[in-house]
């Protein structure tokens, strides 16, 4: 059973459904990893390195997606 990532319905399937496997939505999972990623980087950034060459701290996030968001555009402007 796939279940809303919401702490209400857990306790009620499992009074009402002992039996069922559960299974937290992919929508939830993804938005709790990336809280703790979020708040890993906030933890470190003030701990990366800095000087000649390196982006500014302000800039490390945005740099450090900046090189995944070039390969991910594949978007397709052509139409059939």
């Amino acid at each position: 059973m796939s279940l809303d990532g919401s702490s209400v319905y857990l306790p009620v399937t499992r009074e009402q459904v002992p039996q069922a496997r559960i299974c937290l939505d992919p929508f939830h999972v993804i938005k709790w990893t990336n809280e703790v990623v979020e708040s890993v980087y906030r933890a470190e950034a003030p701990t990366m390195p800095s000087g000649a060459g390196m982006p500014e701290r302000r800039d490390w996030r945005r740099a450090r997606f900046a090189g995944a968001a070039g390969r991910t555009s594949t978007t397709n402007t052509a139409r059939s």
